[in-house]
């Protein structure tokens, strides 16, 4: 099935759900300040790091030891956004227990 040029709709694979306004602008923009303030740093890959910069929390998978690890528990400001996730997809909010995150921007240089 070919979509439409100028169709705005997602193209999803099947069962998987898509709700634009599950986080409104306003709090969307408001998220996007919280994570340029997070301790993200270059992706460790076996001795090598990578241009993008990383995050986790809840767990993350050492690429080195090439296992899974505990990490930080989730910062306070996403857990409203946890609740809402958890609650889009019918699940315990306690069920998602993971945040990864990532940039592939230049990092900023400060003066």
């Amino acid at each position: 099935m070919k979509a439409a040029l100028l169709d705005a709709s997602p193209i999803l694979p099947e069962g998987m759900r898509y709700r634009p306004d599950l986080i409104p602008p306003e709090e969307e923009r408001a998220l996007v300040e919280r994570f340029a303030e997070l301790p993200l740093r270059a992706f460790e890959f076996k001795g090598f790091l990578g241009k993008r910069r990383v995050v986790s929390f809840g767990w993350r998978y050492d690429f080195n030891l090439m296992k899974v690890e505990k990490t930080e528990d989730m910062p306070a400001f996403l857990l409203p956004l946890r609740e809402r996730a958890a609650c889009f997809a019918g699940l315990d909010p306690e069920a998602l227990q993971h945040v990864a995150g990532r940039s592939t921007c230049r990092p900023r240089v400060k003066p």
